[in-house]
């Protein structure tokens, strides 16, 4: 549970949202919501924002020339993805040669077979890529919709640049 200043607020902030959009704010609910947004933006989120702030002209030249949105941001969307996947394909690569993960580590321990733990650890593995990739599709996915119209326009005015 947080206890500091900043995350008091955030919770204040959370159940407000929370109750605007008519979901009433459960200790689990605003638990898992400040998981979710402890950090200010997903890194794939940060990714296809920054890319349409920085190739703004060339995608709305795609869209005057009659791209439709989809084909105008399919690059950004596409390297937002592949970029929020890198992590886990670098922890996936190094998993038992450089470091020994905590599961597999525990169960060879605790005296199973160490075939069955990396059978088990492999298993975790993927389960956790598939839940980062999904999450990475579902953002980029979530972040078009919000910054492309249904005439095909992109809506620069919502794209600010953050200040680090």
């Amino acid at each position: 549970m947080f206890v500091s200043g900043s995350s008091v607020s955030l919770r204040t902030r959370i159940e407000e949202t929370l109750r605007e959009h008519g979901v009433t704010p459960t200790a689990q609910r605003v638990e898992v919501s400040m998981l979710l947004l402890a950090e200010p933006c997903h890194k794939s989120a940060d990714q296809i924002l920054q890319t349409l702030a920085d190739k703004r002209d060339q995608v709305e030249m795609e869209l005057a020339h009659g791209a439709t949105r989809w084909e105008a941001a399919r690059a950004p969307l596409s390297d937002a993805v592949r970029r929020g996947m890198i992590p886990i394909i670098n922890s996936m690569m190094v998993a038992g040669l450089v470091s020994l993960p905590g599961m597999m580590t525990g169960q060879i321990l605790a005296g199973e077979d160490p075939l069955k733990a990396v059978e088990y650890q492999i298993v975790v593995m993927f389960m956790i890529a598939a839940a980062t990739s999904l999450g990475c599709m579902l953002i980029a996915v979530l972040v078009y919709h919000r910054l492309f119209n249904a005439r095909h326009q992109l809506l620069s005015d919502l794209i600010t640049k953050r200040q680090n």
